[in-house]
């Protein structure tokens, strides 16, 4: 089953070696991918509203990290239950609007391994809602990623289209137990699912890849909880 994750990344707009350093650019309405993705840094997808039925993604978790020199590439790390998938794939940046320079959308291409190539953009972005500096992103998936069942559930005939997203979290912040209120705050208003949201980070899941963090305290769970 394809863990809808959205994946997100950016190539982050840095000055220096420092992957922490960054340029600034002219504000915006827009928040800005480039901005908000910092190179070197490993985000994991937190909170969902893809799937309401949480036993669907079962034990899976995925990662994602722009690279460095290259920050067009990003790779990613896929944990399917079973074992665990890397993979690498080119990313490419634009903005929602004409007037703007900031870039609120991203896609994804090239996916090295086939297995991961459900991530690559087909049509609609990955769209940047909202970020609190690298602590956490929430995104906006496209519409192809999001379950048919879903969609039905959420939406009626006539009526826009829902917001799908996923909330990518910074390790060490997940390790750090740090506060992540703010992304999950914007999660519950805009997103499609409200007040609850199946977790992506489950004990074994991420304990192959962060032990520390499939320790940590869920204190800003609105949402049913994994056992």
């Amino acid at each position: 089953m394809k863990l809808v994750a959205f994946a997100m990344i950016v190539s982050g707009a840095l000055c220096n070696d420092d992957p922490n350093t960054l340029v600034k650019e002219e504000t915006s309405s827009l928040p800005d991918f480039k901005y908000a993705f910092f190179a070197g840094i490993t985000y994991g997808v937190d909170l969902q509203d893809i799937y309401s039925n949480e036993t669907t993604l079962k034990e899976q978790c995925i990662f994602f990290q722009r690279q460095r020199p290259e920050r067009n590439m990003l790779h990613i790390q896929f944990w399917n239950g079973e074992k665990e998938i890397t993979s690498t794939a080119r990313l490419a940046f634009s903005s929602s609007t004409t007037t703007n320079t900031k870039s609120d959308q991203m896609y994804i291409s090239k996916v090295a391994d086939q297995e991961l190539a459900w991530l690559q953009t087909k049509g609609d972005p990955y769209t940047l809602l909202f970020a609190d500096g690298n602590k956490c992103m929430v995104v906006q998936l496209p519409r192809d990623l999001v379950s048919e069942d879903t969609k039905r559930a959420q939406e009626k005939p006539g009526e826009p289209h829902a917001k799908y997203c996923v909330m990518l979290v910074a390790t060490d912040t997940l390790q750090a137990k740090e506060d992540t209120q703010t992304c999950t705050t914007f999660l519950e208003a805009n997103c499609s699912i409200r007040g609850h949201f199946p977790r992506v980070k489950n004990d074994k899941c991420f304990s192959a890849f962060l032990p520390e963090a499939s320790q940590q305290n869920d204190k800003h769970c609105t949402c049913s909880c994994w056992e």
